[in-house]
Formats: C-alpha cells, structure tokens, sequence
C-alpha cells in the first residue's frame, strides 16, 4: 500500500521541477532527478512509526474524552486543545 507519507514526498519532488525547471533565471538549478529510496524512506516512516504511534496517541485522546464525559460538539474541542497542549509541552 501507498502511504500518504509517501504520496506527499512523491508530490514534493515532482511539484517543484514543472514550476521552476532549470533555466538560466534561476540561480539554484533543480535536479530533476527523482529519489526513489528518499520515497521509500518516508513510505517505510510513515507505515512503521507514524501510523502506529498515531493510532495510539487517538485512541488516548478518545479515553480522556470518555473518562471527561464530554459528549456532543465539545469532543471535537476538546481534542483539538489536548493537541495543542501536547504539542506545546511535549
């Protein structure tokens, strides 16, 4: 399977070349060569770390959400603030 992480850094080598190219304007030429193995690199990232730890680090904020008893248009809110407090802190 594709993962996004893949797709993403697929999308970020191909992207730049058709915009900028490599003409004399450009003082920084652009290699329009593409990494496969940074593709790889990131497709095996985002299938051995980040899914794992993400569908952890959701199922946690789904029990803080259970054990606070928030229910209804809250639950977005509130996991939206533990993000940002997890991100500040950690």
């Amino acid at each position: 399977m594709f993962h996004d992480k893949g797709v993403g850094d697929a999308v970020a080598q191909a992207i730049p070349p058709l915009f900028y190219g490599n003409n004399d304007d450009n003082e920084e030429k652009i290699k329009p060569m593409y990494d496969y193995e940074r593709t790889a690199r990131a497709i095996i990232f985002g299938s051995v770390i980040h899914a794992p730890s993400a569908h952890v680090h959701y199922n946690f904020l789904e029990s803080l959400t259970l054990k606070a008893g928030i229910t209804g248009l809250k639950i977005p809110v509130f996991k939206a603030v533990m993000e940002q407090v997890r991100i500040t802190f950690f």
